[in-house]
């Protein structure tokens, strides 16, 4: 019973770390420790409280009630915080999954001129997706990460695919164009 105990402990302490961290980010925790700590201090308390009731209170299903009392302290506090680690880690997934679907119909590369020195070429791809939802474009770039060429979304076209609030139907192809202008790099 007291591995449950403390393994609930431990599963609220990463639940709660999201909040730690905002509560850290320019010391804010510091000025107010229960607005970022208040929902952390409950779970324990209500946690170890229910050991000892239960220690104290139920015969053979000891295990079973403590386990029970703390899926429903960690479910009751997933449903009062703000932001929790195990909500984002959810909706992260379930948005790489989504992202994952997304099928790559063409590429082609288009060279063109530059005046800076350097390699410019258009490159032009097809995306089908999954569902119909709204998606953003992501920064185009190439290279490693401390040598990125960005790329501008040539949006002269097609300018509703970069509208945050446009909706893209699913099984349609989409076109998107970025150019690149190396500069020498």
């Amino acid at each position: 019973m007291f591995v449950i105990a403390v393994g609930a402990t431990g599963l609220a302490f990463i639940q709660n770390m999201l909040m730690f961290g905002f509560g850290l980010k320019e010391m804010a925790i510091f000025s107010f420790p229960l607005s970022f700590t208040g929902i952390f201090l409950a779970e324990v308390a209500s946690i170890w409280a229910g050991y000892f009731c239960v220690r104290r209170f139920f015969g053979n299903w000891r295990r079973l009630a403590l386990s029970a009392w703390a899926i429903a302290v960690l479910g009751g506090a997933e449903l009062t915080l703000p932001v929790s680690y195990f909500t984002t880690w959810v909706q992260h997934a379930r948005r790489e999954n989504v992202l994952n679907q997304i099928e790559l119909v063409g590429v082609s590369v288009e060279t063109l001129s530059s005046d800076k020195g350097g390699r410019r070429f258009a490159l032009t791809y097809t995306l089908r997706f999954p569902r119909t939802a709204r998606y953003v474009t992501f920064p185009a770039y190439l290279g490693q990460q401390n040598n990125r060429v960005f790329g501008n979304y040539f949006t002269k076209v097609h300018p509703e695919f970069y509208d945050e609030n446009y909706v893209f139907d699913a099984g349609q192809s989409y076109d998107f164009t970025v150019v690149f202008d190396t500069e020498g790099k």
